[in-house]
């Protein structure tokens, strides 16, 4: 195969899973309700995981034990491979114990979380290449202007509200939560241009739909996002005084910004008023997904292996393994036996996600175990340092995109049963961003053999 026609295979891999991926999760439930669109088999929804693994296994084939070329950004993809290594022996044991080793769900919750790695180590290693970290961050804000733009219209015209405002996407969930890490992008972009009036007015226009979509949740770990990065940016590395001003400004501005968003969210959800005063009395009962954190000791008690090598993926805590029952995910016997462990005894009368303890930093943990927890933080701390290691000036406004991108994903994680890292379509044209990011930053100005 020609050098053009790689290129060629590899821009166009990359685009159609970036704009096929709103439709290809998930399809059989809705898109644009006043349109019909056809209804693709159940295994489209493995496309971009099969696309994603099979590249990657190509480039790792190739270019690590045929040609033995030296491995770019070597210790960021050495510690992604120690994850993948160590995810694969869980799958081996685990399926070996259980006598389900050829279950689809093991393939399926692997994929979930090693996507990232794998986007990553495609992006720094793959020779021919010729898509740029804006074009695609230009092709991603495109897709939100036509979701909101979709949004106006099923709000205006169909009278549509919470779940009924999705657009492109499968639910008003992940329209939320796409809407809410593109404005961090564009946030970053206008700060640095001085333009923050046109980011201003610009974010308003798209949020909207947003907000009439009503995943309370995400606006939430919007608000906590805003917070800590300003509050990280004003207080370390300065005086007492300068740490002063930044704690004031940190809360004035997290006040405003709150504020705002609830006067706006008022004004267009009139009832969730209620809803709050509803999760607020639920949540001083007990809270889910802390109960879920405090049967962690008990559950490695009783699973020892686990501690190593996790219950495998896609068995545990994630989606995926309350997906495997028929029916919602509240029949499963993975949910509800993860509920019994974690004394939770009431049923909110909000959202299944409230009642379940199980996150996504949760599944990580019991699925995968101990070691490789340790080693996400270890990988995540080295691609900061990567990142950040760039000294274009220009390019300030990405490494803030990702810090904030960064600190959105992990929080929505740790905190949200329902819509955390696995279930966000956000990983795979995000992670394509962050990837490109570390490829240009190689290419123009960096020798980072370190990293």
């Amino acid at each position: 195969m020609t050098n053009k026609k790689i290129i060629l295979l590899f821009n166009g891999i990359i685009i159609t899973s970036l704009v096929l991926f709103v439709f290809i999760y998930d399809n059989h439930r809705k898109t644009i309700p006043s349109f019909d669109f056809i209804t693709l088999p159940n295994i489209f929804r493995f496309y971009d995981s099969f696309i994603i693994s099979l590249s990657g296994g190509i480039i790792f084939l190739k270019n690590g034990i045929i040609s033995k070329r030296k491995i770019n950004y070597e210790k960021l993809n050495k510690l992604a491979g120690y994850i993948i290594f160590i995810s694969f022996l869980s799958i081996l044991i685990n399926g070996l114990i259980n006598n389900n080793f050829g279950e689809i769900a093991y393939f399926e919750g692997f994929m979930k979380f090693m996507r990232p790695f794998i986007i990553i180590f495609i992006l720094t290693n793959i020779n021919h290449l010729r898509i740029s970290y804006n074009k695609i961050f230009a092709i991603l804000i495109t897709i939100l202007v036509i979701n909101a733009l979709i949004g106006y219209y099923q709000i205006i015209f169909r009278d549509a509200r919470n779940d009924g405002v999705d657009a492109l996407f499968r639910s008003s969930h992940f329209l939320t939560t796409f809407t809410f890490i593109c404005l961090f992008g564009l946030y970053s972009y206008f700060s640095q241009k001085q333009k923050k009036p046109i980011m201003y007015i610009i974010g308003i226009f798209l949020i909207i739909p947003a907000i009439f979509a009503e995943n309370i949740r995400a606006v939430a770990v919007f608000l906590i996002t805003i917070g800590f990065y300003i509050f990280y940016k004003n207080y370390f590395n300065r005086s007492f005084v300068e740490k002063l001003k930044g704690v004031i400004s940190t809360i004035i501005l997290v006040g405003i910004t709150t504020g705002a968003l609830l006067y706006l969210t008022l004004k267009i959800q009139p009832n969730i008023y209620d809803k709050f005063s509803k999760a607020l009395k639920f949540a001083s009962k007990e809270v889910a997904f802390i109960g879920g954190y405090k049967s962690l000791p008990k559950f490695f008690y009783n699973n020892p292996q686990a501690i190593i090598f996790g219950k495998g993926p896609g068995q545990y805590g994630s989606y995926v393994s309350f997906s495997k029952s028929v029916g919602h995910i509240t029949e499963s016997p993975v949910y509800k036996e993860i509920r019994h462990n974690a004394g939770i005894k009431s049923i909110s009368v909000l959202s299944p996600s409230l009642d379940n303890p199980s996150t996504n930093l949760f599944a990580l943990l019991a699925e995968y175990g101990l070691v490789v927890f340790i080693l996400f933080i270890i990988y995540f701390k080295v691609l900061h340092k990567a990142i950040h290691l760039n000294p274009n000036s220009n390019d300030s406004w990405k490494k803030m995109f990702f810090d904030l991108y960064i600190i959105y994903i992990i929080t929505f994680s740790a905190l949200d049963a329902g819509y955390g890292w696995e279930n966000m379509l956000s990983i795979v044209p995000f992670f394509t961003l962050i990837g490109l990011q570390l490829r240009e930053n190689r290419t123009n100005y960096l020798k980072l053999d370190s990293y």
